[in-house]
């Protein structure tokens, strides 16, 4: 794992915008641990796979990258933090098309940092045995994790009012509980990571996923 993190921190050192380059390497350093938790469900598979691994890494030291870079970037507005975490999605569905992450976002030249990171995990994710069982309801947990652009929303009224928003379109029963606490639990892409180390698992099926 710790070559698999180097190799990131390596293209993030190279990346041209000193800005960019700067919340990477901070992500790798500041937010290791978390990399440590997503290599962790490398071990529920019932056979070790290094290819797992390696798209466990990929996808969680993105994510992290998203994070940071967004939060730098909230008063551009939410919608640079929607797009900025389209690569979330498009990690792990090949079948979209690449978009320009950067398109709104107030610095762009990464160098291929992030669109690596994407294509690293599609190019995983789609050989692993039970992908197409996982593959749709990771999906739908990928898109969830959008909802960190609301939260980096630097006005409070403003951002709860989004997130509010965001619960009723996507959990309009409630099943009992606040908006706030739907928010938090899909701000966490652990759904993801988990479905994805079930792919890794052959003969499971859309009821185990």
């Amino acid at each position: 794992m710790s070559r698999e993190v180097e190799g990131w921190r390596a293209l993030a050192g190279a990346i041209p915008c000193p800005t960019l380059r700067a919340d990477a390497l901070q992500a790798l350093a500041g937010k290791r641990p978390m990399i440590d938790g997503a290599a962790m469900f490398w071990t529920l598979p019932h056979v070790r796979s290094p290819e797992l691994l390696r798209l466990l890494v990929a996808y969680q030291v993105l994510a992290d990258y998203l994070d940071c870079t967004s939060e730098r970037a909230a008063p551009a507005g939410t919608r640079n933090g929607l797009q900025l975490h389209r690569a979330l999605i498009e990690a792990i569905d090949p079948s979209l098309p690449l978009s320009d992450y950067y398109q709104f976002h107030p610095w762009h030249d990464d160098g291929g940092y992030a669109q690596a990171l994407v294509e690293r995990c599609r190019q995983i994710a789609a050989g692993l045995p039970s992908f197409v069982q996982a593959q749709p309801l990771a999906a739908r947990a990928a898109r969830l994790t959008t909802v960190l652009a609301l939260n980096h929303e630097p006005d409070p009224t403003l951002r709860d009012t989004q997130l509010r928003g965001w619960a009723a379109l996507h959990f309009p029963d409630g099943d009992g509980l606040p908006w706030f606490e739907w928010a938090a639990s899909a701000s966490a892409w652990l759904t993801v990571l988990a479905l994805l180390a079930l792919a890794a698992d052959t003969g499971c099926d859309q009821s185990d996923a």
